[in-house]
C-alpha cells in the first residue's frame, strides 16, 4: 500500500512538473503581456512591427516552457533508465526542472525588451554549452563502467576463462542494453550537440549586439534616429526568433530519430 502510495506521489509530481507548472507560468505570461496582445488586433498602432516581434516571441517562449520541461524530464529518464548515468539524484532533477522553467517565465516576461531577453538568453546559451561538457563525459564513463561490469562477471565463469574477452565483446555487443546505449551515445556524443550550442550562443551574441546599438547608441556615440532604434531592435527580434526556432527543429528532429531507434529495442 505504501509501495503505491509512493507511486501516485511520484506520478502526481511528474504531472505537476510536466504540465500544471508550466501551464502557471504561461498564464502569468499572458496575464502581464495582455495589453501588448490586445494591440495586435490594431494595426495602426505605433511601432507596430516592434510590438508583433516582442509578442511572438513571448508565444515562442510559451511554447518552449512545454517543449524543455517535457524533453528535459526524459532526458533524464532516459539517461536514469538505460546507460545507469545517474549524476543527480531524482528530486535534484526536479528542482532543476522548476528552475528551468523559472527561468523561461522570467525571460518570456522580459520578451518586450530584447536588450534583457537575448542578454539572459546568451547567457543561459553559454551554461548550456558548460553542462554539456560536464554531461557527455560522465556518458563515456558510464559505457566504460559497463565493460569493467561485465568483464568481472565473466571472469568468475571457470568455464569460460580462456575465452572471456570474445564472450564479453559477442554478449554485450549483441545486448538490448548495449543497443541502447549506443543510440543514447551516438545521441550526446556522435551528434553535434556542442556544436549547436556555440552556435546558438554566437547568434545570441549578434541579437544582444544589435539590441545594444538600438538602446543604447548615445553611449557607444552612434547617432539613431527613433526609426533606426526601431530597425535595429526588429532585427535583433528577428535573429532571436530565427536561431530558436531552427535550434528546436534541428534538436526536436535528432530526439525523434533517437526516440524511433530506442522504440525498436522495446
Amino acid at each position: 500500500m505504501l509501495l503505491l502510495s509512493e507511486k501516485w506521489k511520484m506520478k502526481t509530481l511528474e504531472i505537476f512538473q510536466r504540465i500544471a507548472y508550466p501551464s502557471v507560468i504561461g498564464i502569468i505570461l499572458l496575464i502581464f503581456r495582455k495589453e501588448q496582445i490586445a494591440l495586435l488586433f490594431n494595426f495602426e498602432t505605433e511601432n507596430y512591427l516592434l510590438n508583433f516581434c516582442s509578442v511572438f516571441l513571448l508565444f515562442i517562449v510559451i511554447f518552449l516552457v512545454f517543449q524543455w520541461i517535457i524533453a528535459t524530464s526524459n532526458e533524464f529518464a532516459l539517461l536514469q533508465r538505460y546507460s545507469r548515468y545517474s549524476p543527480l539524484v531524482k528530486h535534484q532533477s526536479y528542482f532543476i526542472i522548476i528552475g528551468l522553467t523559472t527561468l523561461l517565465g522570467v525571460m518570456g516576461y522580459y520578451a518586450k525588451d530584447i536588450l534583457i531577453f537575448s542578454c539572459i538568453f546568451t547567457i543561459y546559451s553559454f551554461v548550456n554549452i558548460c553542462g554539456s561538457w560536464v554531461v557527455i563525459p560522465h556518458i563515456i564513463s558510464g559505457f566504460e563502467k559497463h565493460i569493467k561490469e561485465l568483464y568481472r562477471a565473466y571472469k568468475n565463469r571457470e568455464d569460460k576463462i580462456d575465452s572471456a574477452l570474445l564472450t564479453i565483446a559477442k554478449d554485450y555487443f549483441e545486448s538490448k542494453e548495449c543497443s541502447m546505449f549506443r543510440i543514447i551515445e551516438e545521441y550526446y556524443i556522435f551528434r553535434p550537440v556542442v556544436l549547436r550550442s556555440v552556435v546558438i550562443t554566437f547568434i545570441s551574441c549578434i541579437s544582444l549586439i544589435l539590441a545594444l546599438i538600438a538602446n543604447l547608441g548615445d553611449i557607444t556615440q552612434i547617432t539613431l534616429s527613433a526609426k533606426q532604434r526601431d530597425i535595429f531592435s526588429i532585427l535583433a527580434y528577428i535573429i532571436m526568433i530565427l536561431n530558436i526556432l531552427v535550434s528546436e527543429i534541428i534538436i526536436a528532429l535528432w530526439r525523434k530519430e533517437r526516440d524511433k531507434k530506442i522504440e525498436h529495442f522495446i
